[in-house]
């Protein structure tokens, strides 16, 4: 969607004989309703063309949090899927009135969620049970590097690599979308929740070892599987 303001650019320093990595991220503008009113009707033309649904990141200012919700009614209307990947302040706006394929909380800048350590095994457990039981097919917790928790209502587990098994990581700016891609195409593969975490965690990988954040070809994901 065409605004009449400067878009908001992200900019990643890298330093790589040092390691150092720093990530600059604008403030970005004010969206006005007219801008959401556009978004929305191409939003709904697009529809046609998909079977599932993914709606990632934080709400730019002027954005009411219930958009979220409004975004998945729509799809819901079509019979799409709809996957959640945002922060508790949004989910706790949306859940527990639709049924979500999948809520993965965005927990990157805090060790809580819904006022629970996720780092402890038992709180995990309580937040699965939390969030399945408002609506969720499959929850998914990222409770570290590499490290992810997922269940649904029959079973849970965890999925991570082992320690000094991941080599050559160039960036971790987008691992957490590197997860939910592979871990999507895996289940739309018809891959048991298993192999789908594991498809997820190898293009984790994959995606961590290339400076651009982004895979250039599938046999990099396959090679970590």
């Amino acid at each position: 969607v065409y605004i009449d303001e400067d878009v908001r650019t992200d900019t990643y320093i890298v330093e790589e004989g040092l390691g150092n990595k720093i990530l600059l991220i604008e403030k970005g503008m004010t969206i006005k309703d007219r801008f959401l009113i556009t978004f929305l009707d191409n939003y709904k033309r697009v529809l046609n063309n998909v079977e599932t649904v993914v709606i990632a990141g934080s709400l730019p200012a002027g954005v009411y949090f219930d958009f979220v919700g409004t975004l998945a009614d729509v799809a819901f209307f079509e019979d799409k899927q709809v996957i959640v990947n945002c922060k508790e302040n949004i989910l706790n706006k949306i859940i527990g009135k639709r049924k979500f394929k999948i809520i993965k909380p965005d927990v990157r800048d805090t060790d809580k969620l819904f006022d629970l350590e996720y780092k402890n095994l038992e709180n995990r457990l309580t937040l699965a049970k939390k969030v399945l039981g408002k609506g969720a097919e499959i929850f998914i917790l990222n409770y570290a590097d590499f490290a992810y928790f997922i269940a649904n209502k029959q079973r849970c587990f965890q999925v991570l690599v082992k320690k000094n098994s991941v080599k050559n990581i160039k960036s971790m700016i987008g691992l957490e979308d590197g997860f939910l891609a592979g871990f999507i195409d895996g289940l739309g593969q018809a891959c048991a929740l298993e192999e789908a975490a594991k498809k997820g965690l190898a293009t984790a990988m994959a995606n961590a070892q290339t400076i651009n954040n982004y895979i250039d070809n599938k046999e990099a994901m396959e090679e970590q599987v």
